[in-house]
């Protein structure tokens, strides 16, 4: 039977996660906020934006997979196209 201090662990754990996840969703919907208008671009342009706005190369990446995945942008070769 876990005991209180293990409880609270548990408990800070979920919490830890939560913000976690909010915080991958508020990054996302920034990222999205910043691309939406754009016409078909290069991926690259869309780098160097994300970069001028805190983004690294790695996370912009990550967030146009996830995007992708949610049919929120479609990759054409070395262009994104916001739908």
């Amino acid at each position: 039977m876990p005991n209180e201090f293990e409880e609270l662990l548990k408990i800070q754990r979920n919490i830890a996660a939560r913000l976690m996840q909010e915080n991958q969703t508020d990054n996302k919907i920034k990222f999205y906020n910043l691309i939406r208008n754009l016409k078909p671009t290069l991926k690259e342009q869309i780098l160097i934006i994300a970069e001028q706005e805190g983004f690294s190369e790695e996370e912009t990446l990550n967030l146009l997979g996830d995007l992708e995945r949610d049919k929120m942008v479609i990759q054409d070769g070395a262009y994104i196209k916001v739908l």
